[in-house]
């Protein structure tokens, strides 16, 4: 009985598109019984996403068609996950709350993506691909380091890198490194996911063993095809009697309907070129070496006219240009590619006389009711590529919009939600002001004739005068000074002089509002005073209040407002009036000379102040008094600050 032949299987990479073809290939291999006969495994990228899962259930797929069913619909479940999809919204959510990003390791592509394939492979380590008792084979699933410049791979054992061209290998045994580590470093594309980084504490080894780290990325970058390690091997040992290549790269068509603006878009354009060119120097070199090589390719054509289970000719040829990413794959192009994959096996191997010819039916494993495999319209929709940036099926997804809503609310929803408040405010300030204004008209109509008026007792902006000239100025407020009891009525100075210069009493109302100094007099000047005023010290009869009507007591008194804000005016002629504040530190005419320290007041209806106001209280828009009236300039009005007064003088409020 002739001995069988000992078998070495490449897997090439290429994305779901290869793990699929490839799956075919391992259906005919376990249908014609050849599978067991597979001794040792090496693959890239998508080939170590069926290899790792292939040899862990080495067992369930070499027992027949149902087990072997069974095994494979994990990984048909698999390639219709949107695994790609799913990292990347992951990914997404990660970075736009970036926390995540800077708190774990995990939350990154290629550590998002090892998480996938640990789901898949039920969180086996590289000890589990050991399974004597199911006399599984060597697997190799190989790498590029981005750190050496070198290719490297992770098998049962451990970790080993060499150089290409050196018959030394170099190893950690770590076995108990996860699976999903290996192939995700193995399938880690580069336009898309960074290297995955191994080091000492990976390998649970010290630094003298393995100093520096490695960050790995897709093996398809040195060696698309898988082959370079069957060709280290057997520079080193002839243990294999056929390597059968499964191959499914496809063909770089022309593309000139795109001009490669994106990065991603053209960064994936040429990674293809490169890997089919890599591809390509491979397959000269296995044949300058003589190696027993097979290469079911996934570009030959299977043609055969009357096989009704054969793919039609221009399904097979799309079938090269379906895109090689971890997207979703539809229904018929999983369908297409594994029979396709089985088809080419079945082709190539009784070619090379591995195995007879035979009636096997190729594999269709998901069954369409009533339709053919697959059209070219839907195998040309798997070429296109898609963001897949949102799955209404994925919550993350929708954990991602509301979050970007709830920023995009706070970013733009608040300064319009301030700007409307504003507005509102705006709008309700200008009722008010109106309400206010009108108010204000009102009382004025009453306070006219109420200043102009005897009154007991005595109140800022009331008419008052000296006893024997015709003229009327107002009352700005009642003081103390020091300890004294007596009660002082402050006034504008040039109220207290006659025509010729002497002093005399004053009266309430002024002569000019019909004030007769027999009855009404209320008091004489105080010998005390200060430039701009004059202080009337009040007859023992007479009561006084610093409550002005229509505003309430005098609060105290203070510096200047700033520009722009608003005052009171309460004096005899105007009533109680509103100005603005428009200057400050201006000149104030006393006599021939002037004074600086002036405030400067101005109203929309003109002069704030007429003849009679002299003297008049001006206090702030919430009732502290801070200046008295003294003279006017144009349609401006002049108000001499009294806190400088009060304090020099020694001045208090009547708090009464």
């Amino acid at each position: 009985m002739a001995e069988e032949p000992r078998l070495g299987l490449s897997l090439s990479g290429g994305g779901f598109r290869a793990t699929l073809y490839h799956l075919g290939v391992v259906r005919f291999l376990a249908d014609s019984g050849m599978l067991p006969q597979v001794k040792r495994i090496a693959a890239v990228s998508g080939g170590s996403v069926l290899a790792a899962h292939l040899v862990l259930n080495w067992g369930r797929y070499n027992g027949g068609p149902e087990t072997f069913d069974a095994a494979a619909k994990e990984i048909l479940d698999f390639v219709q996950k949107d695994v790609r999809g799913r990292i990347i919204r992951r990914w997404l959510l990660a970075s736009i709350t970036i926390l995540p990003m800077l708190l774990k390791r995990r939350w990154r592509l290629s550590e998002i993506l090892i998480r996938e394939y640990h789901k898949l492979y039920r969180g086996a380590t590289l000890a589990d691909l050991n399974r004597e008792n199911e006399n599984s084979p060597q697997v190799f699933f190989n790498c590029t380091s981005l750190t050496t410049c070198e290719t490297c791979s992770f098998g049962r054992s451990g970790f080993m890198w060499y150089p290409s061209d050196s018959d030394t290998e170099e190893a950690v045994v770590a076995p108990g490194i996860p699976v999903a580590l290996a192939v995700a470093a193995s399938s880690a594309f580069p336009p898309l996911f960074p290297p995955v980084r191994i080091d000492m504490d990976t390998l649970s080894c010290d630094r003298a063993r393995f100093p520096n780290p490695y960050f790995l990325t897709d093996g398809g970058v040195f060696d698309n095809l898988g082959v370079d390690r069957f060709i280290w091997y057997r520079r080193k040992i002839v243990d294999l009697d056929h390597i059968l290549i499964s191959d499914a790269g496809g063909a770089v068509d022309w593309d000139v309907d795109n001009h490669f603006g994106l990065p991603l878009g053209r960064n994936i354009r040429a990674s293809d070129l490169l890997m089919q060119r890599v591809s390509a120097m491979t397959y000269e070199s296995l044949k300058a070496a003589g190696a027993p090589v097979v290469g079911i390719p996934l570009n030959h054509p299977v043609l055969r006219p009357h096989d009704k289970f054969l793919l039609e000719p221009e399904v097979q040829r799309r079938l090269q240009s379906i895109r090689t990413d971890l997207d979703k794959f539809s229904l018929p192009a999983i369908n297409a590619l594994v029979r396709h994959g089985f088809s080419i096996a079945s082709d190539k191997l009784v070619a090379a006389g591995l195995t007879p010819p035979n009636t096997l039916t190729p594999w269709t494993p998901l069954p369409r009711k009533n339709l053919p495999v697959a059209t070219v319209s839907e195998i040309k929709a798997e070429s296109k590529r898609k963001w897949r940036a949102f799955s209404a099926t994925d919550p993350i997804s929708w954990v991602t919009v509301f979050f970007v809503l709830f920023v995009a609310t706070g970013v733009i929803g608040t300064p319009i939600y301030r700007q409307a408040i504003a507005e509102q405010a705006l709008h309700k300030a200008q009722k008010q002001n109106e309400e206010s204004k009108t108010f204000q008209n009102k009382l004025n109509d009453v306070a006219l004739e109420y200043f102009k008026q005897r009154q007991r007792p005595l109140r800022p902006g009331l008419s008052i005068s000296i006893e024997n000239v015709a003229t009327a100025g107002s009352i700005c407020c009642f003081v103390r000074q020091h300890n004294e009891k007596s009660i002082l009525l402050l006034t504008a100075d040039y109220l207290s002089q006659e025509s010729n210069g002497q002093r005399s009493f004053f009266i309430q109302p002024g002569l000019f509002d019909n004030g007769d100094p027999a009855t009404d007099a209320i008091g004489r000047v105080f010998p005390e005073s200060a430039i701009s005023i004059s202080l009337i010290k009040l007859n023992a009869d007479i009561d006084a209040t610093n409550q002005i009507t229509g505003i309430g007591m005098i609060k105290g008194v203070v510096a200047p407002p700033a520009l722009g804000e608003s005052v009171q005016i309460v004096g005899r002629t105007s009533g109680i009036k509103r100005a603005t504040v428009t200057a400050l530190n201006v000149d104030i005419p006393i006599g021939e000379s002037k004074l600086r320290g002036g405030v400067q007041l101005s109203s929309e209806s003109g002069k704030p102040t007429q003849g009679g106001d002299g003297g008049a209280a001006v206090l702030t828009a919430d009732g502290h008094l801070f200046a008295i009236h003294y003279a006017g300039s144009g349609d401006n009005s002049i108000v001499v600050p009294l806190k400088p007064i009060f304090d020099k003088l020694g001045l208090v409020l009547l708090d009464h």
